[in-house]
């Protein structure tokens, strides 16, 4: 017959087996985002940091559009950590760490590749319109030199016509004045003013 002592360690090892499974199969239903809060502390200093990234991340307006998902990922592999660690396992809470980390600091990059791109957008716009000012800029140089020319060519024109007509007018004003002596200046009908 087994001592009490034997008897006590036989029922309580399949006891404490008992508790001990539902927590590890806990903490893995926690790593895969069962159990676990929303937002779970960080186990590592890691993960500090990658808490601190997630937080800067997010103030961004644009965070959630741009690197929203990213920033799900390292959230999710921080809540992961935090179950490696309920778990016992501080090397995969380390390396789960790490993966938020670096998740985190792919949301910051994205967010920078954004807005460098946005920037980009502008600067061809700008191109563009500077391109098309350019482009009327030299059509209305082409038409100003244009009609420069064309109007070159119309005061010579009247120029040439105007010494036509000129030469003939002044033929005949000479002609004129030729034929009709010179006329005495007119008197004035006003009578003077005597002096005293």
């Amino acid at each position: 017959m087994a001592s009490p002592s034997t008897r006590f360690f036989a029922g309580a090892v399949p006891l404490a087996i008992a508790l001990l499974l539902p927590s590890a199969a806990l903490a893995q239903a926690a790593a895969d985002g069962g159990q676990l809060p929303k937002d779970p502390p960080a186990v590592t200093p890691e993960g500090e940091k990658a808490k601190t990234e997630i937080a800067d991340v997010a103030k961004d307006p644009r965070a959630k559009e741009v690197a929203g998902s990213l920033l799900d990922k390292a959230r999710k592999a921080l809540g992961r950590a935090h179950g490696a660690s309920l778990a016992g396992d501080e090397e995969g809470a380390r390396i789960l760490s790490r993966v938020g980390l670096a998740w985190a600091r792919a949301s910051r990059v994205l967010l920078r590749a954004a807005d460098t791109e946005k920037r980009a957008d502008a600067g061809q716009a700008k191109v563009r319109d500077l391109k098309e000012k350019v482009e009327r800029a030299k059509l209305l140089i082409t038409e100003t030199e244009a009609r420069k020319g064309q109007l070159t060519a119309e005061i010579a024109r009247a120029e040439a016509d105007a010494k036509k007509v000129g030469a003939g007018t002044l033929d005949k004003e000479k002609k004129r004045v030729e034929k009709e002596p010179a006329k005495k200046p007119a008197k004035s009908d006003k009578p003077k003013k005597e002096k005293p």
